[in-house]
């Protein structure tokens, strides 16, 4: 069984965020403090109807707290932001919550076995096993 991973940004929630940091308060522009995304197993060995691997999609969401996570030395502007940079983040949080990766990696591969099941064959009449050749 060859299940690959990947993640996929859906939505991005920003805004100005006043923070309180050593002493002054600061505005923070395009504070992103929201994050919407999916992380994706499939499984190369199981093709569905169409030929393509099956997918199990598991939809998250993770915020993030300015005051927890501002630090001016090392705050990138939203302009100057990647994907990976945000992945990041959301994998931090999400390690960073006991027992939490797993239950997601438990609810895709439980979906992937559920489709495995039913990748199925269809015979059509005339080639069922009683049918005379």
């Amino acid at each position: 069984m060859a299940v690959t991973y990947s993640w996929r940004l859906k939505t991005l929630r920003k805004a100005d965020r006043e923070i309180s940091y050593s002493g002054s308060l600061e505005t923070v522009n395009n504070y992103v403090y929201q994050t919407y995304w999916e992380k994706i197993g499939t499984d190369s060995d199981f093709l569905d109807e169409d030929g393509n691997p099956i997918q199990a999609i598991f939809e998250g969401a993770t915020p993030f707290n300015i005051a927890k996570t501002y630090n001016p030395d090392v705050y990138t502007d939203y302009s100057n932001l990647t994907q990976s940079q945000i992945l990041d983040w959301v994998m931090a949080e999400i390690s960073g919550s006991e027992g939490y990766a797993e239950h997601i990696d438990y609810r895709i591969d439980e979906r992937l076995d559920e489709l495995r099941v039913w990748n199925d064959e269809r015979i059509e009449s005339g080639s069922f096993p009683w049918d005379e050749a």
